[in-house]
């Protein structure tokens, strides 16, 4: 058949988008054929799921209230996605914006509609997040709690109305591979919390399985696989195909996408997984919905009976080692790279930025008293994918004090600079899965930048991405060099970005780190980057960042390598609530509570500092106002500027 019809075919992607189209008849036929046959698998007695079972007789009564307030909110119409409360009503708009109000067009084939329109201010995400279920967990885990009968009426009332509204690859919804992979395993923890009612309903039994059942055909004939860069989509669509595949275990159809979803989980483990833990893509909040992703499929194939290689319990402990050591010590992650707050199946209510849930599982699946430290607590998440019996293993593990020292993650360019409560998060990424390979990923034009905690706050942070296609000009500004903590030369971006390209951008900055040093008495990094090559006087910013443990210091100082006249800016972005002054070239800040810092500043030519107002985002589709500084220079190259970041003395 390619040979056939090679002439008709550009490259990879057409001749991929042409075997799509003719199994889309062959795929709806199938679901078709086995429909008769799923229902007389479904009206057996025998529980053929048993691999997702668990006892849920051990959820904490102190979360109880917490569960039933969201959940009764679902109930009421009030649906929360995307860090919004949507005002849904009885009766959800499946198809709708519920920020802009933009609705797509009903009953379409799926690759007709334009998934991301720059020229309106529609978020396909909305649509998308909603539809994946996640609040379908919570109406569950409520019932669990009450036994009442309106959480799994509602629960039913939702996904009926989904199945009429969504037909089979024929809506919005079913546009994104990944999305139908996590909607059909949130699908699938819901069948266990409403078990014992969907056991005397077997209408809706069918009606959800079948369901469930095209899921499973459209993830696997459509997955999200890349000719080069696989990527978090693909690890989504191979999780949905390990669950579908448990889930349909004695139908042909389910043991291909077990054996396939299986093979291609443990590759894309050993390809996307750098060997010091963290995912290629570069950006904290990805990497731990990669960590979900793998996690929760792991352990389901272990629970279900199969072999786990060895090398792949490493990884997963690595990747669980790399989010210990990037949070913050106030617990909570610096947000570099994108942000869009995914999960999997996020059984917690709990902040966007709580990742401690995957360290405590983390600390009884791998016998690790430092990840139980650094968690602090068990969450209702471990409850449910390790058993009740979990909580007992995770209180029986000893735990010693631990303080955590700087580390390097020198393949993915992440260098932690920490001592007691003194942090530094320093970002010298690539672009890319491999430094010769120019396909973005989530980063952001932003080398050499940082995060600083002190004592008892954040002070400088990364301001986040904010939003996506909704807003183009607000996704580049997010991404671009001035919203970090570096070195603007000439007003450029280190890495030339458009307002069209929303996920990459050119490949002008190559890092390089020069030096790391952690000894008893400081800890040293040093790196530079190729990004401001490209101008018609070219230069190259180098940083050099030291802590002084006993005095508790930091000096960076910023060489501009070069020649002629440039404008130099040095960008610092100050957390929300964080006040700043400056006066007589220092910068200090101005809490009215907890510690302060001061910064100060020298260099080799004359500087002027600017306060502005600036934005901080720290969940997807939220901004919020915050300060800036920058430090002026207009100057001739080479150039050397200091900045000592000390506690207040005042």
């Amino acid at each position: 058949m390619i040979k056939k019809n090679k002439r008709r075919f550009s490259n990879y992607y057409e001749l991929q988008e042409y075997i799509v189209k003719k199994v889309y008849v062959a795929a709806r036929k199938l679901t078709d054929l086995n429909k008769g046959f799923i229902c007389k698998l479904l009206a057996s007695k025998k529980d053929r799921r048993a691999s997702f079972f668990i006892d849920i007789g051990a959820l904490p009564e102190e979360k109880k209230q917490d569960f039933l307030q969201r959940a009764n909110e679902i109930c009421a119409g009030r649906i929360y996605a995307l860090n919004n409360v949507f005002e849904t009503g009885d009766k959800v708009d499946w198809a709708k914006d519920y920020r802009s109000g933009f609705v797509w067009e009903k009953g379409q084939y799926f690759r007709k509609y334009v998934q991301v329109d720059l020229d309106n201010d529609a978020d396909v995400k909305i649509p998308r997040e909603i539809s994946r279920f996640h609040f379908g967990l919570l109406l569950g885990i409520a019932y669990r709690y009450t036994q009442d009968e309106k959480y799994y009426q509602r629960f039913r009332t939702l996904i009926l109305d989904w199945i009429e509204e969504n037909p089979f690859m024929h809506s919005i919804n079913w546009g994104c591979t990944q999305d139908i992979a996590i909607r059909a395993v949130n699908w699938i923890w819901a069948l266990h919390l409403f078990q014992y009612p969907i056991k005397k309903d077997t209408t809706f039994y069918k009606k959800i399985i079948h369901s469930l059942y095209q899921h499973g055909v459209h993830v696997y004939y459509r997955p999200e696989k890349q000719m080069f860069n696989n990527h978090n989509h693909y690890l989504g669509d191979l999780a949905g195909q390990i669950y579908l595949g448990l889930l349909f275990s004695k139908t042909k159809a389910g043991k291909a996408w077990l054996g396939w979803g299986t093979k291609e989980l443990f590759r894309e483990m050993r390809t996307q997984i750098l060997p010091s833990g963290s995912s290629y893509e570069r950006s904290t909040n990805y990497h731990r919905l990669v960590a979900d992703l793998c996690f929760s499929s792991v352990i389901q194939l272990h629970k279900a009976g199969y072999e786990i290689p060895q090398d792949i319990w490493y990884r997963l402990e690595k990747m669980l080692e790399f989010i210990m050591y990037y949070l913050k010590p106030n617990g909570f992650p610096p947000v570099i790279g994108d942000q869009d707050d995914a999960r999997l199946h996020p059984f917690s209510v709990a902040s966007n930025l709580e990742y401690r849930e995957l360290l405590a599982m983390g600390a009884v699946v791998f016998n690790r008293s430092d990840f139980k430290a650094a968690a602090g607590f068990y969450p209702v998440d471990g409850i449910m994918l390790l058993g009740g019996g979990s909580l007992e293993s995770f209180h029986n593990i000893e735990v010693n004090p631990i303080s955590l020292r700087s580390k390097a993650f020198p393949d993915a360019g992440f260098y932690i600079i920490r001592q007691d409560k003194d942090y530094m998060f320093i970002n010298n990424s690539g672009q890319s899965k491999y430094p010769e390979l120019g396909q973005g990923t989530h980063t952001h034009s932003d080398l050499l930048s940082f995060e600083l905690f002190m004592e008892d706050k954040s002070f400088i942070v990364d301001p986040g991405s904010y939003i996506y296609s909704a807003d183009p000009n607000a996704r580049t500004l997010f991404r671009s060099t001035k919203m970090h903590n570096t070195v603007v030369i000439d007003g450029k971006d280190q890495s030339e970005l458009s307002r069209e390209y929303l996920w990459g951008f050119s490949r002008n900055a190559i890092p390089k780190t020069l030096n790391w040093i952690d000894n008893d008495e400081m800890v040293l990094f040093e790196g530079e980057h190729s990004g401001y090559m490209r101008l018609k006087s070219p230069a190259i910013h180098k940083r050099r960042i030291e802590y002084n443990k006993k005095s508790r210091e930091w000096l960076i100082t910023d060489f501009l390598i070069g020649k002629n006249q440039h404008q130099v800016e040095i960008y610092f972005h100050f957390d929300a609530d964080i006040p700043l002054k400056y006066e007589n070239g220092v910068l200090s800040t101005t809490c009215e509570t907890g510690n302060n810092i001061e910064l100060h500043f020298q260099a080799e030519a004359e500087y002027r500092g600017e306060i502005y107002e600036s934005w901080v985002s720290k969940a997807y589709s939220k901004k919020e106002k915050a300060l800036a500084f920058k430090l002026i220079l207009n100057a001739q190259l080479p150039l050397k500027i200091e900045t000592k970041i000390s506690k207040s003395s005042g």
